[in-house]
């Protein structure tokens, strides 16, 4: 009789411990692992072990590896049965509504005529696509000549996308004040209306430093006496530039 409860109790334990070890193994099938899918089309299974927002994640692979990305190599991440997607964008940087000030140096050409260009300025930025500004320049048409220009503008400046690397249109419209060369015979030099239509792009370098490069077109109207009171010469002209620029925001 104590044989047989001895063969009794046996089975009863192994099959205990069959049915334990298989519910086990069941449980850890149910717990879902994390999961980061790479923009390359790569995915990698098992426990994310730290994450950093905007920075990088780590996670410990079903492997025993530990790997470490960084966020603008990851498309999507997924956390147990959640989806967390959207948070590996980069930071959107730019403030779309700020006073900012600016400093550019711009080159001027039209066929072998050459000039350069100094700007300085501010705009108030109400949003990405309204900002209004002034801006003031230096301008020198021809490279020898004693002539500059000095306009004064107000400006329009709208951001295309929201985005850190962004393209931007912008128009200035204003008057340009021009110097009287008496040592070239003028007698008489007054400005006129400046247009300046331009296209550019915006960029973050970085630690809140904003660069901006630009082409455009630069208008000029003048007109000029130049001569002698016996032999008066009057020219009215429109200058026309190419421009290539480059600003720096802060």
């Amino acid at each position: 009789m104590k044989y047989i409860l001895t063969i009794i109790l046996c089975i009863t334990v192994g099959i205990t411990s069959v049915v334990l070890s298989q519910s086990s193994e069941d449980n850890q099938e149910t717990i879902p692992l994390d999961e980061i899918h790479l923009k390359d089309g790569n995915v990698f299974k098992g426990k994310i072990t730290e994450y950093v927002p905007n920075q990088y994640v780590e996670i410990a692979t079903t492997m025993d590896v530990t790997l470490k990305f960084t966020m603008e190599k990851i498309k999507k991440l997924k956390q147990g049965q959640i989806n967390i997607e959207m948070i590996v964008e980069k930071a959107y940087n730019f403030k779309d509504s700020k006073v900012y000030y600016f400093v550019g140096l711009n080159y001027l050409k039209n066929r072998d005529i050459r000039g350069y260009s100094f700007n300085i300025g501010g705009i108030k930025q109400f949003s990405r696509l309204m900002g209004i500004g002034v801006e003031a320049s230096i301008d020198e048409y021809e490279r020898g000549r004693a002539e500059w220009f000095l306009p004064i503008s107000a400006l329009y400046r709208a951001y295309l996308k929201e985005s850190n690397l962004s393209p931007y249109i912008q128009m200035n419209a204003g008057y340009g004040f021009v110097n009287k060369d008496e040592d070239d015979g003028t007698f008489r030099a007054d400005g006129g209306l400046m247009l300046n239509p331009k296209f550019g792009l915006r960029m973050n370098a970085g630690d809140g430093a904003i660069i901006t490069g630009h082409v455009g077109i630069k208008y000029q109207k003048a007109y000029f006496e130049r001569g002698n009171p016996e032999n008066l010469f009057q020219e009215s002209l429109t200058y026309k530039r190419v421009q290539f620029g480059i600003e720096v925001l802060f």
